[in-house]
């Protein structure tokens, strides 16, 4: 037997967490041959510039980068450093740290409820349900979702050690706690829920809420003030989102308790998980009957909560738990959210875990010494329920095998959704399937005919065929629903210098820089125009400007061919 702090991890334990980690482990192992997908992984791993390095200077400056990709993640672009730095860009090594890492994720969780309770096989069922449910996939085997893994990951020691600290009462296990919400911020701003979690962790032990149990949180209070403050000016519309000014506040009140009770309902009943939800179509302030239902579902929960609070702490605590961590992801006040994303649910998800197993373990007491028959028949169905999880999550992990199975899943259970056709059509157009991104283009333009990015994309199938005029006539129709989109002036840009017309491309590029001024390719590509209209000076200028400016690599083969005995009459502080 093991003794930690007063607290014995004894063998039933150990063998409870080696079952879930095996489980866990074969459910998710076929994860390791999925390559990188076209959702996110380009900007976060394929195209970051801020991975490439990983030297004293490059972390440095991921920690002072204001967001990337409008998110403040230091602590997730350095672990894509570490893995880029000792095997580049091999989707094998990304995969395999996403799946130590959850499984770690799923240890810890074992931990703190056995820790909590000093119930071994109570922890072990929390801990197989998180580690094989599948809502859990999104986070585990989609690369760019490592965010949701790496603050979980530092969440879950936070809790572990505010049990430490509240045995020995060390400021060693505080401190560490702090570091651990820290960490956990400089993750994901989802962490802020922590010190109201630690506030639950206080109710279920019995603490007493008096004066000095709240100056004790008051650094953590800090500390997440700091951090929500970062990620509310670094927000930015997510897939799925849509306006603020679409709904009144009732609406909004309505459409989040919709969110809370159909994160609720997935995590008992998974049957049809979508990668991309969208929000329900209201029609004269009339809400679809799957809206009623999971509006009543989480109104009876809160009702259940209020019920619960003096008569047991147990479900208290668990729903509880499950409410204050997914509260901030459901779009009471804001739309800038997916109305439900399986990505969100990863740490919410214990709350609801820890009812289930506190409730098979009270029947259990009930049932199994005076009712067998019954006992042996429930336990049979939990087995099969423990089953399909496996199953489907076994399945649902192979959809993330590449970009053109993860969005063929996406159509099929979501045909009207335009920008699953168009991620789609992305994938194939990557992999030189000209006819099958095209036919997705298209489709996406059927159903959203003001879909900038199926415009810009069809254009660039065009080109590949050689039809520059339809090529010019959807970018063109691009830029002007659009007048600030960025990759529509650059392909305006190719197409026009392929059509020989210069000067007008030189104006695309121009345009494209105006609005991204740290466009490398752009700057390239200008640089090319200007040689083809002999304007050398200016060309130098701009490949300059691109290598020691923008530290674009591919910039400096150019400016080798054709530069290097050319003098800029130009400041490479301001190209032309």
């Amino acid at each position: 037997m093991l003794s930690t702090y007063n607290i014995t991890l004894d063998r039933k334990f150990f063998i409870s967490l080696s079952i879930v980690l095996v489980f866990t482990t074969l459910v998710y192992f076929q994860s390791l041959h999925n390559q990188f997908t076209n959702w996110d992984d380009p900007v976060y791993i394929l195209e970051n510039p801020h991975i490439k390095q990983l030297t004293i200077e490059s972390i440095w400056n991921i920690f002072t980068i204001p967001q990337y990709w409008k998110n403040y993640q230091p602590i997730v672009l350095i672990s894509f450093a570490i893995d880029h730095f000792f095997h580049e860009y091999q989707p094998f090594w990304y995969h395999l740290t996403n799946l130590l890492i959850h499984l770690t994720n799923t240890a810890l969780v074992c931990l703190f409820f056995y820790l909590l309770t000093t119930e071994a096989l109570l922890a072990g069922i929390i801990a197989l349900l998180f580690g094989i449910h599948p809502m859990h996939v999104e986070s585990v085997a989609w690369v760019s979702a490592r965010s949701d893994l790496i603050y979980a990951l530092f969440y879950f020691s936070a809790l572990i050690f505010y049990l430490f600290y509240l045995n020995q009462h060390r400021k060693l296990f505080y401190f560490l706690l702090l570091l651990s919400l820290v960490l956990s911020l400089l993750s994901k701003a989802l962490a802020v829920s922590l010190p109201l979690v630690l506030f639950l962790v206080d109710y279920l032990r019995g603490r007493k809420f008096d004066k000095k149990l709240f100056i004790e949180k008051i650094p953590f209070f800090l500390i997440v003030f700091l951090g929500g403050m970062i990620a509310w000016f670094g927000r930015q519309p997510a897939d799925g989102s849509i306006g603020d000014e679409q709904y009144p506040f009732i609406d909004r009140l309505i459409l989040g308790s919709y969110s809370g009770g159909k994160y609720l309902w997935n995590l008992l009943a998974p049957f049809n998980l979508q990668v991309i939800n969208d929000y329900p179509k209201i029609s004269g302030n009339v809400f679809p009957s799957d809206v009623k239902f999971y509006l009543i579902l989480f109104i009876l929960v809160i009702i259940g909560l209020i019920y619960c609070y003096k008569r047991s702490r147990e479900i208290f605590f668990g729903g509880m738990f499950f409410l204050l961590t997914i509260l901030s992801v459901l779009p009471f006040f804001s739309f800038n959210l997916p109305v439900v994303a399986d990505r969100y649910s990863y740490i919410p998800s214990v709350g609801i875990f820890y009812i289930g197993a506190v409730s098979f373990s009270h029947f259990r007491c009930r049932y199994e010494q005076y009712h067998p028959f019954i006992y042996r028949t429930f336990i049979v169905f939990v087995l099969l329920y423990l089953t399909w999880f496996l199953t489907l999550t076994w399945n649902r992990t192979k959809i993330w095998k590449d970009g053109i199975t993860l969005w063929t899943e996406a159509i099929r259970t979501n045909l009207a959704n335009p920008l699953a056709y168009n991620q789609r059509g992305v994938a194939y157009l990557t992999s030189g399937f000209y006819n099958e991104a095209m036919k997705d283009f298209s489709t996406a333009l059927k159903i959203d005919p003001r879909y900038t990015d199926a415009y810009v994309c069809r254009g660039i199938v065009f080109l590949t065929y050689g039809n520059y005029t339809a090529a010019l006539t959807d970018i063109t129709n691009a830029i002007k629903i659009d007048s600030k989109n960025v990759i529509a002036y650059y392909n305006l840009g190719y197409t026009l210098l392929t059509v020989g017309r210069a000067e007008e491309a030189l104006n695309a590029y121009s345009k494209a820089i105006e609005l991204k001024t740290d466009y490398g390719e752009a700057y390239v590509r200008r640089g090319t125009v200007h040689l083809e209209l002999r304007d050398t000076i200016s060309a130098c200028s701009d490949f300059r400007y691109a290598i020691e400016k923008l530290n674009f690599k591919p910039a400096k083969e150019a400016y080798l061919k054709v530069c290097e005995h050319t003098t800029s009459r130009y400041s490479i502080e301001n190209p032309p």
